[in-house]
């Protein structure tokens, strides 16, 4: 605001603390535009963005897993208990992805197969690491497991490993996994079959639809107040190779590891 900015981008980690900087944008006269977050669904009055355009994340997790229960049907092998590995608890991308993850455990009939959902703290994965551990050694029958992003994946596996849980798909002993956010790392272990199903972050769209919301607002035209979702793009192991190269745009592709 300082510098004379009209339009001020955000992707806030925590939901309810950036509502104070919203208010402040909005007493300076200047637009607030959310990405990629969004404020909290408590925001009233000036604590509202002007726009927010956000991956669509409950879609992340739903299509992570659909992919993971359909890599199952082919396979001929039933769930016979579910771990879900929940990301930062006071992130709305963490609590859509939950939504999700539930909502296709549910469509496919597996609700009651849930045994524990594990906390990570702050998108932590150590903490992952530990947790995953204590509710692997407390349920040892589980076959499926959902990881909120896979930048929990390092301390996830390491838990699978110590565990003899990690097992690549057509192996005995396979768990079967979804992921969230097509890090390189989560394509690869897609690619190598440790990974059932995934769906990434749609960076470029998400940025490119931000940016036109903020011309639109400093022409005085209407945007739509309510979240803008872009949804990701969904791999499996069968047909990740393919994905890629038809795919442009890929943000663990074309931008990771590229700072």
């Amino acid at each position: 605001l300082t510098a004379g900015c009209d339009v001020i981008f955000a992707a806030a980690l925590d939901s309810t603390t950036i509502l104070s900087s919203i208010t402040e944008v909005h007493d300076a006269g200047k637009y607030f535009v959310m990405y990629f977050r969004e404020a909290s669904p408590d925001a009233t009055g000036d604590q509202i963005p002007d726009a927010t355009v956000n991956m669509d994340s409950e879609h992340q997790a739903y299509g992570a897993m659909v992919e993971t229960f359909k890599m199952m049907e082919e396979d001929g092998v039933e769930p016979v208990g579910i771990i879900n590995v929940h990301g930062d608890i006071g992130d709305e991308n963490a609590i859509n992805r939950n939504r999700g993850f539930e909502k296709a455990v549910e469509e496919f009939g597996y609700t009651d197969l849930i045994r524990v959902t594990v906390d990570t703290g702050r998108w932590e994965p150590e903490v992952a690491l530990q947790n995953t551990a204590s509710a692997l050694q407390a349920h040892p029958d589980v076959n499926v497991m959902y990881v909120s992003s896979d930048w929990l994946m390092s301390g996830v596996q390491t838990a699978m490993e110590n565990a003899g849980k990690w097992y690549k798909r057509g192996e005995e002993g396979h768990v079967y996994l979804g992921g969230t956010d097509m890090y390189p790392s989560g394509i690869q272990m897609v690619k190598d079959g440790y990974m059932d199903g995934n769906v990434d972050v749609p960076c470029w769209q998400g940025a490119l639809q931000a940016a036109v919301f903020g011309f639109d607002l400093l022409e005085g035209k209407d945007v739509p107040q309510e979240n803008t979702l872009v949804k990701g793009t969904v791999i499996n192991s069968s047909n990740v190779e393919e994905v890629i190269a038809n795919t442009p745009y890929l943000w663990g592709v074309d931008y990771a590891g590229q700072e």
